[in-house]
C-alpha cells in the first residue's frame, strides 16, 4: 500500500477508504504515533465558505469523549485537510439496522446523551442530529457533522431550513423555525429508533411527511418496554415546542432512569468499516454518509438538507398535498 506524506509529520495512504460529493477520506497516521490511525479529509469542493468556516471553528472548541475530535486543519498545494478521529465502527444507523442488536442500546443512549449535554452546556445547537452523524469509534459514540451547527442564545429562532426532513422537529417543516428545542425532537426519534430498530413515523416522501406532520403525528411506544424511556420520550416526541420539554428537564429526567445495562464491553466491529462523515450534495441538495464497500442508495428522507439552496416542504400545501 503506497503511503503518501501530505505535510510535516502527516502521512496518509494512498487508497482513499471513503468519498463524499466534496471530499475524499484517507486513513493515516502521525509519524509520532504511527499506531495511532487518523482519518484525514481532504476538501475537494466547498459550497459556502462560511458553513464550512463554522464547522472547523466549532471543532477546534470542542473537547469531550462523545464528540469527534477535529487534531488539526493543513492548508497545502490549494488543498485543505482535516485531520479528524478515526472511527473503525460505522454509524449508528449500522447499529439499528441489526435488528437483533441490542446490547448496546443503554451504552450508547446514555452516551448519546453525554455528547450532546456538554454541547448544550457550551451552548451550540446541532441542528442535523440523526444516527448517520452519531459515530462510533470502540464502541464509543462520536457525534458529528457540526457543518450546521450554530451557537445559541437563549430563545433564539433561527430561520435557516436544515437537517434531514425524518428528523426534523415539525416547527422546522411547518414554519422554518428553529429553535432551542428543535433538536429535542430529532434526538427523542434517535431515541425511539436505538430501542425499537423502527423510525416512528417513517414515510417514504416529503409529501406523506408535509401530510402527517399537517394532521398530528401519533406515536406508538408499546413497543419500548422500559417505562422511564416511554416518558422520556413522552417529554420529547411533542409536535408544539411551546410545550414540549427544555432541556433542562430532559437532562433531570435522564439523570433519574436506571441504566440497568451498563456493560462497557466494546461493540464487534471491523477495522474496515469506514470513517463516517455527511457531505453536502449539490446535485440533490442532500447529504449522505460516507461509505465503504458503497451500499444501495438509502432513502433520501434521511439525508440532510442543504441550507444554501432548497425547495421548502411547505410549497406541497399550496399544491393541496
Amino acid at each position: 500500500m503506497n503511503v503518501c506524506k501530505l505535510t510535516g509529520d502527516y502521512f496518509y495512504y494512498k487508497d482513499p477508504i471513503g468519498y463524499g460529493s466534496f471530499s475524499i477520506i484517507y486513513k493515516g497516521y502521525n509519524i509520532s504515533e504511527p499506531t495511532k490511525s487518523l482519518a484525514i479529509k481532504r476538501i475537494t469542493k466547498i459550497i459556502d465558505m462560511k458553513y464550512f468556516h463554522n464547522e472547523v471553528d466549532l471543532m477546534k472548541k470542542l473537547d469531550h469523549p462523545n464528540i469527534l475530535k477535529l487534531y488539526d486543519v493543513v492548508k497545502t498545494n490549494g488543498n485543505i485537510y482535516l485531520i479528524l478521529e478515526y472511527c473503525n465502527c460505522g454509524d449508528l444507523s449500522n447499529y439499528i439496522q441489526k435488528d437483533t442488536n441490542n446490547s448496546h442500546d443503554f451504552k450508547y443512549f446514555n452516551q448519546i446523551f453525554k455528547g450532546l449535554e456538554y454541547l448544550y452546556r457550551n451552548r451550540i445547537l446541532h441542528r442535523d442530529i440523526k444516527p448517520h452523524n452519531i459515530l462510533i469509534k470502540d464502541g464509543i459514540i462520536k457525534i458529528s457533522d457540526f457543518g450546521f451547527a450554530k451557537s445559541f442564545e437563549k430563545n433564539e429562532l433561527i430561520t435557516t431550513f436544515c437537517g434531514s426532513p425524518l428528523y426534523m422537529a415539525p416547527e422546522i417543516i411547518k414554519d422554518k423555525e428553529y429553535n432551542l428545542k428543535s433538536d429535542i425532537w430529532s434526538l427523542g426519534v434517535i431515541i425511539f429508533e436505538l430501542f425499537t430498530k423502527k423510525h416512528p413515523y417513517y414515510v417514504e416522501s416529503k409529501q406523506m411527511l408535509w401530510s402527517k406532520i399537517k394532521n398530528g403525528i401519533v406515536i406508538n411506544y408499546s413497543e419500548i418496554k422500559n417505562e422511564q424511556i416511554i416518558e422520556l420520550l413522552q417529554k420529547m416526541l411533542v409536535d408544539d415546542p411551546k410545550e414540549r420539554s427544555t432541556w433542562e428537564v430532559i437532562f433531570t429526567t435522564l439523570h433519574n432512569i436506571e441504566t440497568f445495562d451498563n456493560k462497557t464491553s466494546l461493540y464487534d466491529c471491523s477495522d474496515d468499516m469506514m470513517f463516517q462523515m455527511d457531505e453536502l450534495n449539490n446535485s440533490s441538495i442532500m447529504a449522505r454518509s460516507e461509505i465503504i464497500p458503497r451500499k444501495s442508495q438509502l432513502n433520501d428522507m434521511s439525508f440532510s438538507v442543504n441550507p444554501v439552496s432548497y425547495t421548502h416542504l411547505r410549497a406541497h400545501e399550496t399544491r393541496g398535498n
